[in-house]
């Protein structure tokens, strides 16, 4: 395992390849500091599995932000706090983004492909998560479900024009 506290930086376009189970922690002070695992949209940041069997843990936000982040075969997870995830691109993955006990999540101008399921709220309520993507839309494609609900108070007009599954 490796730890890195404080503020570390990689260059753009770095590669991170994740064994089963490993991920990042992006954690921060939810009143004073907001961290953030950022690429840029020339070079994002890549996370891979390291081998094709490898269930890699992805990225994982408290009070964080992700923004331009290539992720394949594993997850964006929103744990708590106040997150962005932007312009972020998941694909073949179980899920692309969970949100478990966040207090606000906003995902815009993402991509997800291939996954089982592109976006599953647990425990929190779709009025927190926020998926509204009017000025730079969310893409959905080749996803077996666009979006999921559990245990939450939920509308289908949350994401508009794509099959949206409340439970």
């Amino acid at each position: 395992d490796v730890r890195l506290q404080g503020r570390t930086r990689f260059g753009p376009g770095a590669t991170f390849l994740q064994e089963s189970f490993a991920g990042f922690l992006v954690y921060g002070d939810f009143f004073n500091d907001t961290p953030t695992m950022r690429g840029t949209p020339e070079d994002p940041l890549y996370i891979r599995r390291a081998n094709p069997d490898a269930t890699p843990a992805g990225v994982a936000l408290f009070s964080g932000d992700a923004q331009y982040l290539d992720v394949d075969g594993a997850r964006i997870t929103s744990t708590a706090g106040l997150n962005t995830i932007d312009e972020c691109t998941v694909r073949n993955s179980p899920i692309g983004v969970y949100s478990d006990l966040s207090a606000f999540v906003y995902i815009r101008g993402c991509q997800f492909f291939d996954n089982q399921i592109g976006v599953q709220d647990e425990y929190t309520s779709f009025e927190t998560l926020n998926m509204d993507g009017r000025e730079r839309p969310n893409i959905f494609e080749g996803n077996t479900l666009t979006a999921r609900a559990t245990r939450s108070a939920w509308a289908s007009r949350r994401c508009p024009g794509a099959p949206c599954a409340p439970t």
